[in-house]
């Protein structure tokens, strides 16, 4: 999971991004629709904490990026990624509530910025 360097490889990141959501223990029913893409390859956990905050970690498993509009969720929502386009975490902020998840990775998005 780490380089020589002690620097994280891209699985200790994503491995990171699992440790964040641990932080919402109140386990959601949720679930991934889509009339185009076989969303067997798309994997949620979705969770709350005891503040009502929610968070959503999403693989991606396809080749093709991912527009998801995150229904029931409140603005604003920060948003973690790890892909093979990037050595790290890729962090944003944002209002609106429809999210871009690039091919091959996984994302971390919450509701109060933790």
């Amino acid at each position: 999971m780490l380089y020589a360097d002690g620097t994280y490889k891209r699985n200790a990141h994503a491995f990171s991004l699992w440790s964040k959501v641990s932080a919402y223990p109140y386990r959601l029913n949720s679930s991934v629709t889509s009339g185009a893409l076989d969303v067997s390859k798309i994997h949620l956990l979705a969770g709350r904490n005891s503040s009502g905050n929610k968070a959503l970690l999403l693989a991606n498993l396809h080749t093709n990026t991912l527009s998801v509009t995150l229904n029931g969720m409140k603005s604003p929502i920060r948003t973690r990624i790890v892909s093979d386009a990037s050595t790290g975490i890729q962090e944003s902020s944002q209002t609106g509530l429809v999210v871009t998840i690039p091919g091959y990775s996984a994302a971390l998005i919450t509701e109060d910025g933790l």
